[in-house]
């Protein structure tokens, strides 16, 4: 339910508030690899957190 609701206030948030001219001049100016690179860190993020094997520090 949480990934729905997530994934609709993200829709929501490209379709309206978007400024797809200036995001389209940005993309190709070099943004695609700003991107990739946010990508690439949020899923390392993820597989770190979720990893039983790799100590971190919890706030539980």
């Amino acid at each position: 339910m949480t990934a729905i609701f997530i994934t609709l206030i993200v829709v929501a948030y490209l379709v309206l508030l978007v400024d797809w001219k200036g995001l389209n001049t940005a993309l190709a100016q070099g943004g695609w690899f700003s991107i990739v690179l946010y990508a690439l860190i949020t899923l390392l993020i993820i597989v770190i957190l979720n990893n039983p094997d790799i100590p971190h520090i919890s706030s539980h």
